[in-house]
């Protein structure tokens, strides 16, 4: 069975309103601490802790279970989302399409994508991971609206790069 044929895609719940112990609140600017654990029909499960009880408890009890951790902040609603330009949003379901695709080529042109959108602040890596293959994955935060986004690394050559560029700049041009 050839894998490039098969899009690769990790369905991340977004971040909870509430911390997974006491039930408080999350506000605006507050430190948050997430892990994403393995769930029923294997699908993913996310957990966020206040930092309190992730320090207290949580973090002894979860943190052996967890596939992923990472720690953030609750963006404050001034700055999120940002004034993004129309380009950056088509790049941005470029990227989503690119995920949703199959072949080592869509593979290729997402995490192109991806590494631009982290540049431009549009995405933020929040934890990078190996799959049970062995390669890298990198789990990237959408500043907008807090979607999980799972991308996997690729080793480009030069001509590769080339052609996606070409590709890619086709697709923002028309």
């Amino acid at each position: 069975m050839n894998t490039n044929k098969i899009p690769f895609q990790l369905e991340i719940p977004k971040r909870s309103h509430t911390c997974s112990s006491k039930g408080e609140t999350f506000v605006p600017g507050a430190e948050y601490y997430s892990i994403v654990l393995d769930g029923d029909a294997g699908l993913l499960q996310r957990r966020d802790f206040c930092t309190g009880c992730w320090e207290n408890s949580a973090k002894k009890e979860w943190l052996p279970e967890a596939r992923s951790n990472w720690k953030s902040v609750v963006p404050k609603k001034a700055e999120v989302p940002k004034k993004v330009e129309k380009n950056e949003e088509h790049v941005l379901e470029l990227l989503k399409e690119a995920l949703n695709a199959e072949g080592s080529e869509a593979q290729a042109e997402a995490f192109l994508l991806a590494l631009y959108l982290a540049r431009k602040k549009q995405i933020y890596l929040r934890q990078q991971l190996k799959d049970a293959n062995g390669e890298l994955i990198s789990l990237y935060e959408v500043a907008a609206t807090e979607e999980m986004l799972c991308v996997r690394r690729c080793a480009l050559s030069a001509l590769q790069m080339d052609s996606i560029q070409k590709r890619l700049m086709d697709q923002l041009n028309g």
